[in-house]
């Protein structure tokens, strides 16, 4: 096993969870970065109202984030960034 990248920021990071082409990183500071598994880049930032405290992939497609104070927001990547 080796780091492939290490990448800092300023925020906890929250949670994380990933499929085939994307990665989606959770933090305290209320926005998720969805990086690319290819290339390790940033693709898209995306604000929430709250931190983002879980995530799961359903289906292959959406990305469901579970928000501070009952709350939840749902990402569909494959019709976002295809």
């Amino acid at each position: 096993m080796q780091i492939v990248k290490e990448i800092s920021n300023d925020f906890q990071v929250n949670c994380a969870v990933g499929t085939n082409d994307y990665y989606f990183v959770g933090l305290e500071n209320n926005r998720i970065l969805i990086y690319s598994v290819h290339n390790h880049e940033l693709v898209k930032t995306v604000m929430t109202r709250r931190p983002p405290i879980s995530m799961a992939i359903v289906d292959k497609r959406l990305c469901v984030v579970g928000l501070r104070k009952h709350a939840f927001t749902v990402i569909n990547f494959i019709h976002e960034f295809k």
